[in-house]
Formats: C-alpha cells, structure tokens, sequence
C-alpha cells in the first residue's frame, strides 16, 4: 500500500496561482491576446474598472514581484518567499477584481422619506428621533431634493429674524431652497460597485463641493423608490469592503 502525502503549495506558487487569475480574468474581460503585457492590462482595465483603478499600483508592484520569482531562480527554486501577508493581499484583491464589492451588499432599508408639503417640525423630529442628518423629498414618485439638517437651521435663521412664533408648521418645500449651493446627492442602482461610490465622494471633495448622500434604487432612477442611502458616514465601512485586507 503505498502512502499518500499533502504537498502544501508555497508561498510563491499561491501567489503566482491569484496573479495568474488575474491576468486570465483582464485578459478575457478586455480581449486582449497573450502578448500583451501585465502592465498594459492594467493601464487598459483602470479606465473601466473602479476596483482595479483602486489597486492600479499595487498591481504594478505585484508584477514586478512575479517577475523576480518566475525570472530570478537558484537551482530551479525562487530566490525567496513572499511573506503571507503579501500573498493574502494579493489573494483578496484578485477576488474583488472577479467578483468587485457592490452596493446592493450593504442591504436595503425602509427608507424615511417625506414630502415637499409635510410639516417641517414633524419631519424634524422625525430626523432627530432616528439620527437621520438627510432625508429624501418625494413628491409623489418623483424626487425634489434632499432636506438636509444644515438646510433646516439655515432656514430657521431666516424664520427668526422674519417672524416672531411657532413656524413648525410651515412645509419642506420652503426649506429645501436653503440647502447649501455646494452640496449635491447622486443616484445609483443597486449593481454600482462600493468602489465607484468611493470614487463619487472622493471626486466631488476634490472639486470643492460636499456629496451629501448617495441614493440607491433599483436602476439608479431619481423616479424610483429608494432602496438605502449611503453617506460620507458610511465610508469607514465601504472602505474596508475595498481596502483588501483581512477583516476579523
């Protein structure tokens, strides 16, 4: 009976096996033939893809590092191991790039919407009670706007120097003129990928104004009825579901 042994693959070889995914997977999402460099794939995949956008660099530095162990050998063996950390790296970020990370993963919620002739007193109390800093304004089907609380003490301000009194009263549409010009929302459907919404926030910071909140429906509609909001609040979280490391 001859005995049978487990031969656990190297570090190098885990490595190769998600770099060699990888590059199967770029090359047939891009169509591009085998002679094709690894750094080319990249170049071309960063214009479409948000995830691989995201890894651009690592990837590059990865390539560099399946070179040296393909290329640089003593006695048929790599001149070294990658550290574990590195391959498991480089392990989750083939999996993102087959499989990228996308916003319908955050789950859909009831969400608190109002409209444009609700009182604006009930509506903010409503905020309050939920912890709610944005809120959706739908007339009907269609969205109006975005009640903001900074809209709200914008408005009060002006209430106060106006009028003497309760204006509770009064409906949203009257505040939603008062949200600050440099703030905006988005709308995307629920397929967008985790890495694009980053993008959106992270793009309009740059351009000098403030994404108040992304708001997902089914096709990204602004007819449709919202499925989950996401906000600056939520990036700690969207960036851990791209950041490529382990989660514990």
């Amino acid at each position: 009976m001859v005995a049978t042994t487990t031969i656990d693959r190297t570090r190098s070889e885990e490595l190769l096996g998600a770099f060699i995914e990888i590059e199967m997977h770029l090359r047939r999402v891009l169509r591009q033939r085998p002679e094709v460099s690894f750094t080319a794939l990249i170049d071309m995949a960063a214009r479409s893809s948000p995830i691989v956008r995201r890894f651009e660099s690592d990837l590059k530095q990865y390539g560099d590092l399946r070179n040296a162990i393909v290329h640089v050998r003593r006695d048929n063996q790599p001149i070294a191991e990658p550290h574990p950390d590195t391959v498991e790296h480089l392990k989750r970020i083939a999996a993102m790039i087959m499989e990228p990370p996308q916003v319908s993963e955050l789950g859909t919620i009831e969400v608190i919407r109002c409209s444009p002739h609700d009182p604006i007193g009930e509506v903010a109390r409503s905020m309050r009670e939920n912890f709610f800093s944005q809120v959706p304004v739908y007339d009907g089907r269609e969205f109006v706007g975005l009640l903001t609380t900074d809209a709200i003490t914008w408005w009060m301000g002006a209430q106060l120097k106006c009028h003497d009194g309760l204006f509770e009263d009064r409906p949203v549409s009257e505040v939603l003129p008062y949200r600050d010009a440099s703030s905006t929302e988005a709308f995307v459907c629920r397929t967008t990928e985790i890495a694009a919404i980053i993008e959106r926030f992270e793009s309009t910071m740059r351009a000098g104004k403030k994404l108040e909140a992304v708001i997902v429906t089914q096709n990204g509609q602004r007819n449709e009825s919202p499925l989950q909001i996401v906000t600056v609040y939520d990036l700690p979280q969207l960036y851990r579901m791209v950041s490529g490391e382990s989660v514990s």
